[in-house]
């Protein structure tokens, strides 16, 4: 394989892969006025062309790569309640969104980065510590119409499937259990990062989002507008962002 370095120092070898380009000529000027040693101009402009048309493919391959790659988080780690939010979104009179959370739960997860489908979450929440910044508001989402929290105190949900979709995408599959009634819901789960922080602790975050109907699970409270509408939308949606800390 013969090697050719020109003036702006560009390495190319002319054993290059041939994609089938032609070889270029310049009009006028012949072989042997071309050569150099035993390269020719025209094997090395096709040599050029060969590799600009290569380097995007390579990228991109890496690129790939890169995707599946995920960090090594694999261990037991416990919710921390101080960094994390459990919220939920509401639309309220069909104009605005009302937003809210649980300020008390506890929870852990199990991650295996071999074998993602071996990972599982769970988390039990005090229905009482819900908290929409409106004090008459978070009385009546404890009392019967919504949560009925003195007869149905937790909300809890378990996973019952994790699949990883890609470095740091998660499909969280698993059972809600509000007032007393399971069904199964799927969380969309984005890794966010891992880290040690400055007190020695091996931290992982994550953020999940999704939508469920509330109804299924018996919070069926509602009035009608006269404009036409609810009152309160059906449809809630779920944001998590977890911080959660691994076992010593």
């Amino acid at each position: 394989m013969v090697e050719f370095r020109d003036k702006t120092a560009m390495h190319f070898q002319v054993g290059a892969p041939d994609l089938g380009l032609p070889r270029i000529q310049p009009p006028g000027l012949n072989q042997k006025s071309l050569s150099f040693g035993n390269v020719d101009a025209s094997t090395t402009l096709h040599n050029l062309l060969t590799y600009q048309l290569l380097q995007p493919f390579t990228q991109q391959e890496n690129s790939m790569s890169d995707l599946t790659t995920a960090p090594e988080i694999t261990g037991t780690y416990t919710i921390d309640p101080a960094h994390t939010h459990i919220g939920f979104v509401a639309r309220h009179a069909m104009v605005t969104k009302v937003r809210g959370a649980f300020n008390d739960f506890e929870g852990s997860l199990v991650l295996n980065t071999a074998d993602p489908a071996q990972s599982s979450a769970e988390i039990t929440i005090d229905v009482a510590s819900v908290d929409t910044r409106q004090e008459q508001r978070d009385a009546h989402l404890r009392a019967n119409d919504f949560f009925d929290a003195p007869n149905f105190p937790k909300i809890k949900f378990k996973s019952t499937n994790v699949e990883q979709v890609d470095s740091e995408n998660y499909k969280v599959t698993g059972d809600l259990t509000i007032k007393e009634t399971t069904k199964p819901v799927t969380i969309d789960f984005e890794l966010a990062g891992a880290s040690k922080d400055p007190f020695g602790n091996e931290r992982v975050g994550f953020e999940g989002k999704t939508v469920i109907n509330r109804t299924e699970w018996g919070v069926n409270f509602n009035a009608a507008l006269e404009t036409g509408g609810l009152l309160v939308s059906e449809k809630i949606t779920l944001e998590l962002e977890v911080s959660a800390i691994k076992a010593q």
